[in-house]
C-alpha cells in the first residue's frame, strides 16, 4: 500500500489540564553554542476524561538546568520534590512513577513551523498531598482525585 506521509497530522491534545506520571527519565545534554547544558528528559504519561472513558497519551519533556529553571522548580514542587529543589540538586533516577498535574498547551516549532505540546505550567501538590522521603518512588497523587475509580478490577 502506498501512502502520502506528508498527509499525517501530528497528534495534538487540546489545551488543558491533564495528570501524569513520570513512566521515564534520564539525564541528557544540551550542546548549544559551544555549552553542554545538563537537562533531564522526561516521558510522561498523560491521562484524562472523555465521554468514551479515559484516554492516555505519551508526551516528551525537558527539565532544564539553565534556561527555563521556572518549570524545573515547578516541575519538583508538583511531584512533591520541593527538598530536591531547595537542596539545588536532583537525581533522575529519583522520577520514575511520581505523578501530578499539569497545564498543557500547543505551540508551533520555530524551525519547521509544525504544531507539538508542551507542558506550559506544573501545578504544586496539595500540603495534604505532599509526600515523606520514603513515599518518594510511589506516585504521589490517586487518580481517583482526578475523578476516575480504581476500585475496579483489574484489566487483564
Amino acid at each position: 500500500m502506498k501512502f502520502d506521509k506528508t498527509k499525517a497530522d501530528p497528534f495534538l491534545l487540546p489545551d488543558g489540564d491533564y495528570y501524569f506520571e513520570v513512566v521515564e527519565a534520564t539525564d541528557t545534554v544540551f550542546e548549544q553554542d559551544d555549552q553542554s547544558i545538563p537537562q533531564i528528559k522526561v516521558l510522561l504519561r498523560l491521562t484524562w476524561e472523555t465521554e468514551q472513558g479515559e484516554r492516555t497519551s505519551f508526551l516528551n519533556q525537558w527539565l532544564c538546568s539553565e534556561s527555563r529553571v521556572y518549570l524545573l522548580r515547578q516541575f519538583l514542587y508538583s511531584v512533591g520534590l520541593g527538598d530536591d529543589w531547595d537542596a539545588g540538586e536532583v537525581d533522575s533516577s529519583d522520577l520514575f512513577g511520581l505523578s501530578g498535574s499539569c497545564r498543557v498547551e500547543q505551540y508551533e516549532q520555530r524551525k519547521n513551523k509544525v504544531m507539538r505540546n508542551k507542558v506550559a505550567e506544573w501545578y504544586p501538590l496539595e500540603e495534604s498531598e505532599k509526600p515523606t522521603k520514603k513515599d518518594k518512588t510511589k506516585p504521589k497523587k490517586s487518580k481517583a482525585a482526578y475523578g476516575t475509580d480504581l476500585d475496579g478490577d483489574i484489566p487483564f
